[in-house]
């Protein structure tokens, strides 16, 4: 973490060639194009090193395979963390899309959570004059040049604010916009669609035309709210007034030192998952965390019908009393209420085998059309979903054992889930089950796209955490 104070700012403002956003758009299309050649290329290598590999080394032959999907990972993650904004957003959420790109890329994509470079100090101090009509310096008791986390969007910077009630000190994180975010939106999806049109050329998972069009629509609504950071505020002091959850820490906003590209919150002193779990924690320490995160999700989504709807990783932040602080609320998606209710019943219905309702529930959520029989469900497409389906209601199954792992001695309300044993979703629909499936499917709607992510978000959070919880709750029940 950075100790450095405004006094080292004189003398660290230069700009560094090596950080500066790309803004223009040929610059933002030459580093396009870049990404689309260096795929290739390597594509090249990897399908001459496979052919040179003997048949017989299937072992060999796998790990090629998972070196060429990091490397081509790799590639896009330097791309894009250089282009921010759009681009970079793209990373974190198409990290969450297990049915878009294979596990090699998404784990390289992750990185844009939390390991983004941060830009040169020359550009945020302008923003911060043009913003707050001051440089930092004049605004802030201490400011950090050096930033203290970079994002997709903007970067935070610590400092510290007298509080006019108290007179105390307050030390506060400061998230200044990048230049140039909302000029560039229309013009980076366009850019984006060729880059994962041009995956298909560089790995053997097509993505669906269809779901990309509806990601980056999707990417497109979210990047517009998150720009806006007046409106990140309200979300932030809505969630802190709503979400009824023990052990979470939501920042308080201080408004005096925001405006609609700055905001100023109060500073949560923790670490990011990998930090977190490189300390060794303790499996009671893994669970009460597991347990928290988790509640965060399900009161959200079935009680306040309302979404942290950017669940990537770095916006979890694990403190040193053990509670879990949640940031960042640029993008929220609140649902309709029928439609938790109908995914609470879908995934009941999972739970009990009863088909003949999860066929009733994917017609309620609009996922099936209304004149599909249900002999061509259960004939055609549930071979092809049930795999799915399984795992989705896994965590929710009752499993008999305490959160220890020792059988029940006796009835009780809690179903305690080791996450650790969650297996990853199924990805191995082959190309004649995956034409068969998005010839059913009848629409993806934005609650459903919003929810899946979050579920697979946090899935995959507990899983990586490899805690232990109580999943059972009052909207999703297996029959007793």
């Amino acid at each position: 973490m950075s100790t450095h104070t405004v006094d080292d700012e004189v003398d660290s403002l230069e700009p560094d060639n090596n950080q500066k956003i790309l803004s223009t758009k040929l610059s933002r299309a030459l580093k396009t194009t870049g990404m689309a050649a260096k795929s290739g290329i390597r594509h090249l290598n990897y399908l001459k090193n496979k052919t040179l590999t003997s048949s017989a080394n299937v072992e060999k032959k796998a790990q090629l395979k998972l070196d060429h999907e990091a490397e081509i990972g790799r590639i896009l993650f330097s791309g894009l963390s250089q282009m921010r904004g759009t681009a970079l957003k793209a990373s974190q959420l198409l990290s969450l899309e297990a049915d878009l790109l294979p596990e090699g890329i998404r784990k390289e994509l992750a990185k844009s959570c939390y390991q983004v470079p941060p830009i040169n100090r020359a550009l945020i101090r302008k923003m911060f004059i043009q913003e707050l009509g001051k440089e930092p310096s004049k605004v802030f008791d201490k400011f950090e040049p050096q930033a203290w986390a970079a994002a997709s969007l903007g970067q935070v910077h610590k400092a510290s604010i007298t509080l006019p009630e108290t007179g105390e000190q307050q030390t506060v994180a400061v998230k200044i916009q990048y230049p140039g975010i909302g000029e560039s939106i229309d013009s980076d999806l366009k850019m984006l669609s060729f880059i994962l049109n041009g995956l298909s050329k560089t790995t053997s998972h097509v993505p669906n035309k269809h779901v990309l069009e509806t990601t980056l629509d999707e990417i497109e609504r979210c990047l517009k709210d998150e720009i806006n950071y007046e409106q990140e505020a309200e979300n932030t002091r809505w969630f802190a007034h709503n979400l009824n959850v023990a052990g979470v820490r939501i920042p308080k906003v201080y408004n005096a030192f925001s405006t609609q590209r700055v905001i100023c919150t109060e500073f949560l002193e923790g670490l990011h998952v990998e930090e977190w779990l490189s300390t060794n924690p303790t499996q009671a320490q893994r669970n009460r965390a597991g347990q928290i995160i988790f509640n965060i999700f399900t009161h959200g989504a079935f009680e306040l019908n309302a979404l942290h709807a950017d669940p990537h990783m770095g916006n979890y932040l694990f403190l040193a009393n053990g509670d879990i602080g949640l940031i960042d609320f640029g993008c929220v998606k609140k649902l309709d209420k029928a439609f938790t209710e109908n995914m609470g019943h879908l995934v009941s219905a999972i739970l009990n085998t009863n088909q003949p309702q999860v066929f009733e529930s994917y017609k309620q959520l609009r996922i099936l059309s209304q004149d599909m029989e249900y002999d061509r469900y259960i004939n055609h497409v549930y071979p092809i979903l049930g795999p799915l389906q399984d795992w989705m209601s896994t965590p929710y199954a009752p499993t008999g054992k305490d959160i220890n792992g020792d059988a029940l001695s006796g009835p009780t309300e809690s179903n305690y889930y080791d996450f650790s044993k969650l297996p990853p979703p199924p990805t191995d629909m082959n190309r004649a089950n995956h034409k068969t499936a998005m010839e059913s499917l009848y629409s993806l709607t934005r609650d459903q796209l919003y929810f899946d992510r979050s579920y697979f978000g946090v899935y995959q959070l507990l899983r990586k955490m490899k805690a232990v919880v109580d999943t059972s709750n009052k909207w999703i029940k297996a029959s007793k």
